[in-house]
Order: C-alpha cells, then sequence, then structure tokens
C-alpha cells in the first residue's frame, strides 16, 4: 500500500515542520526528518516519481546522509531506464560510503528495482544479471523470494516458455499472499502466461478478479496488470474494451 505510506509519511514530516515532536529532543526530531525523507525518496524513486528528487536535496545536504541521497537519485535512474546513468550515480554512492566510513540507512533496494526495471525494458541479458543478485538476497530475506519467482516467470516468458513462466507466477502468488508489493506484476505475469498458452477465458477471469482484489484491499494499482488485462481481451476480440483498458492505465501512468 505504498500510496498510504507516502501519504503517512508525507504528514509526519509536515508536522516536524511544523514544530517539535512531544518527548523528543531536537536531536532525536532531526534524526527521524531525516529518516522520513529516506523512506520517501526511495519509495517514490522506486515507482519512478520525479520528486524523489526533493527529497534527495534534502539529504545531500546532511554530512551523514549524503550516500542516500545519490542511492535515490540512482533508484529513479533505474526506473526510467537509464542504466548508465543509473551506474555512475551508484559508484558515487560507493565513494561516498568509503569517505563516511559507514554503511547506508536503511536497505537499498537497487537489486529489486533493477530487476523491475529489466522485467519492463523486456531485455534478456538485464534480467538474467538482475536474476542473479535477487537470487542472492532471496537467501538472506524471505520477502524476496516473491520477487525472485516474478523474475523467474519473466524470464521463462522471453524465452517463450508459458508452462515455465505460469509456474513460476503462480508459485510467486503463493509467496505473496495477497500481501506483497509485486501482486500485481505477479498476477500479470500469470494473465499473460495463460493467455501465451491459449487459455484466454481462464486469462480473462483471472484478470478480472486480480483487479478486483488489488481494488478491495487498496493497494496500488499495477499497471503491467492493467496491460495484461488489454492484451487478454484483444485476444478474446474484445478489441475496444481492450483499448478503453489500456487508454485508462495510460492516463493513469501519466499521473
Amino acid at each position: 500500500r505504498v500510496e498510504r505510506g507516502l501519504e503517512l509519511y508525507t504528514i509526519l514530516v509536515a508536522t516536524m515542520e511544523r514544530g517539535a515532536l512531544p518527548g523528543m529532543d531536537s536531536d532525536q526530531q532531526q534524526s527521524l526528518h531525516q529518516l522520513c525523507h529516506i523512506l520517501l525518496g526511495m519509495l517514490k524513486a522506486s515507482s519512478g516519481m520525479g520528486d524523489a528528487e526533493r527529497h534527495a536535496h534534502v539529504l545531500e545536504v546532511a554530512p551523514y546522509f549524503r550516500a542516500n541521497a545519490w542511492r535515490i537519485r540512482q533508484l529513479f535512474q533505474l526506473t526510467q531506464g537509464n542504466a548508465l546513468e543509473a551506474s555512475s550515480y551508484g559508484r558515487r554512492v560507493d565513494l561516498l560510503k568509503l569517505q563516511q566510513g559507514a554503511e547506508l540507512i536503511g536497505a537499498s533496494g537497487v537489486e529489486v528495482v533493477e530487476l523491475c526495471s529489466a522485467i519492463r525494458v523486456g531485455e534478456l541479458l538485464s534480467l538474467r544479471s538482475a536474476l542473479e543478485a535477487v537470487r542472492g538476497g532471496a537467501q538472506r530475506y524471505p520477502g524476496w523470494r516473491a520477487l525472485l519467482a516474478l523474475g523467474e516467470s519473466e524470464y521463462a516468458a522471453l524465452q517463450m516458455d508459458w508452462a515455465g513462466a505460469l509456474a513460476h507466477a503462480e508459485r510467486g502468488l503463493e509467496l505473496a499472499a495477497g500481501q506483497h508489493l509485486c501482486c500485481g506484476m505477479l498476477a500479470a505475469a500469470r494473465v499473460r502466461a495463460l493467455c501465451g498458452l491459449g487459455r484466454v477465458a481462464e486469462a480473462l477471469a483471472e484478470a478480472q478478479a486480480y483487479t478486483a482484489m488489488i481494488a478491495r484491499d487498496h493497494q496500488q494499482p499495477a499497471l503491467e496488470l492493467a496491460a495484461a488485462f488489454g492484451a487478454a481481451l484483444s485476444a478474446a476480440g474484445r478489441h475496444a474494451e481492450a483499448f478503453a483498458q489500456l487508454e485508462a492505465a495510460a492516463g493513469q501512468a501519466a499521473h
């Protein structure tokens, strides 16, 4: 529920900027203020929101948070498909970490954004490289296992292995249990795999069910699912409905 998280962190930042929080001294409040900017910046950058730069700018003037500022910029460039720019920013992060003699505050999330970026671009070699990084993280972080299944499903789909893509997507959905950030992307992978296998009626039913579930649970809408839904409608010969579905998704993406 990224939108709700953004809303709450934004309210907390605004509250701190209006005055002191009860029970906190100035140093504690300043640390909390900077941490909120890290979280807001990373959430927005990983969602491709240009407003992430505002949070990076706040952090850049704080000596111990400059590396976090450039990590946010790196994440944003990855979502835009600017791999060279992102790599340059990543090297700057590494240099600042050495100068500070400390790790970044909070998890980096670079591997996850690299995986999602490679999936959206649809480039086989980039996806394979990102999968290796996420595979290592999945051994340490259980929450990454659903992401790994997503990447493996998309990797199989790029090779037209629709049965393999479906198996990985279904495993990911079981791991996600309807409460994971990548639920929408996993649902989209399953719908596309069903279409690839010629099971169009089933794909349509699943697309409708997943779309309703995401709306019911107030999760962040997945544009990938909207696109897969549109493709399933088109495969069923319902081209006008497919066009309307994609037009609505495009309008949503523009905001």
